[in-house]
This record gives C-alpha cells, sequence and structure tokens, in this order.
C-alpha cells in the first residue's frame, strides 16, 4: 500500500470552545484531463490515443450503467453508485411520483488509506 502525504491546517470546529480543533487537508488544486492523460502515458507506456479511449469508453460505459440503475466496480479504484434524492408523493391520479428528484453519483474508494502521513502547517 502506498504512503499518501498531505499538507493539513487546523480548523475550529462546533466545539471549539471546548478546545477541540479539526485537521483538515488543504486542497492543492485539481488535476486536469490533459495533466491526467500525460501522467498516465508516462506510467503506462501507452500512446496517448490509446489512454484517451480506455478513458472515453470507462466514461459511457459508467454513465450508461448508473443511468439503468447499476452501481459499477472500477478494479483497483473503487464503486460508483447512483443516488437520487426527493420526496414521494401521491399525484392527484392517485399515483406515486417523486417530487424534486435530484440524481446523482457517488463514490467509494475500493481500499481505506493505511497509512497517511500530515506535515501540518500555522495559518
Amino acid at each position: 500500500m502506498k504512503e499518501i502525504k498531505c499538507r493539513l491546517k487546523a480548523t475550529g470546529g462546533v466545539m471549539q470552545n471546548a478546545g477541540v480543533v479539526y485537521p483538515v487537508v488543504i486542497d492543492a488544486g485539481r488535476i486536469d484531463a490533459g495533466a491526467l492523460v500525460e501522467m498516465m502515458v508516462r506510467n503506462c507506456n501507452v500512446p496517448e490515443s490509446q489512454v484517451l479511449a480506455v478513458l472515453s469508453s470507462l466514461s459511457e460505459v459508467l454513465t450508461e450503467m448508473l443511468t439503468l440503475g447499476h452501481s459499477v466496480e472500477v478494479p483497483w479504484l473503487g464503486y460508483f453508485m447512483p443516488k437520487v434524492k426527493g420526496k414521494v408523493v401521491t399525484n392527484s391520479n392517485g399515483t406515486s411520483v417523486v417530487d424534486n428528484a435530484r440524481g446523482d453519483v457517488a463514490f467509494k474508494a475500493k481500499e481505506k488509506a493505511d497509512v497517511m502521513s500530515a506535515v501540518a502547517i500555522e495559518e
């Protein structure tokens, strides 16, 4: 298992007056799609066109399966699961419908990080 390294900052929470301080990961920024593809090309030693083809196919299959209500396991990565929020109500015809339905996708990592090292910084 790889060691995950991150920088932390301390923030006060709800119980701030009780001397409780919570660590929060400092967001180091987002890796854009182009940078991700470049890293994968270097890591796998395959042409960029193949990396793009695999990522495109993964995106299409994930979208299709999640739309159909399936949870999807991506090996070594984790699970994608469809979610929906809303309120079930009975309409004037006596049929149950979902009011204010909102769809989303949840992700659960395959394995939790066993080891995490952090560098605390002062604000």
